[in-house]
């Protein structure tokens, strides 16, 4: 049998920006409640809107691998911000839109501020991956069997290198 190691980078990048966004102030406050990890939306629902408000909630949604130059490899982990508030009573569309385009903004910002330290930028032949890619923001103002969380999904996917193809 072969002696091998396990980098578990794809782990660390999902961590690393959990532990960011968990860590952000904003005047000595902290943005979020809390920030948890999971790999599924029905969890997530049946789970995780409960409590303190608002939340953030890091969705693993998967992760590949392409060739590079000089032989490198590079990873992309693909993951979904979700960040979700308790709508406040009598709070309009405007007023939710607001709310979780601030937590958007604080979220990317957090993230940006203290990326995932294993997160580069990677090149193919004819494409350049940055380290960190973002998707557009999703809001939901109302969702049945959520309500009254109001949600934004964020899409957001790290890139990293590795040596050869028995370094993940």
């Amino acid at each position: 049998m072969s002696e091998i190691t396990v980098s578990n980078t794809d782990w660390a990048i999902l961590s690393a920006v959990k532990t960011a966004i968990a860590a952000a102030t904003v005047g000595g406050e902290a943005v979020f409640a809390s920030a948890e990890i999971c790999t599924s939306v029905e969890h997530l629902m049946q789970t995780q809107l409960v409590g303190d408000t608002p939340r953030a909630i890091v969705l693993f949604k998967g992760s590949d691998e392409q060739h590079g130059v000089d032989d490198e490899r590079f990873c992309r982990v693909s993951m979904e911000l979700i960040l979700a508030s308790r709508a406040a009573v009598g709070a309009d569309a405007s007023d939710r839109i607001q709310e979780m385009l601030r937590l958007k903004n604080a979220a990317v910002n957090a993230v940006q501020t203290d990326p995932p330290s294993d997160a580069v930028g990677a090149a193919t032949s004819d494409l350049y991956r940055p380290a960190l890619v973002w998707g557009p923001a999703d809001i939901e103002l109302s969702r049945p069997g959520v309500e009254p969380w109001v949600m934004c999904r964020l899409g957001l996917e790290a890139t990293y290198a590795i040596a050869d193809a028995a370094s993940h």
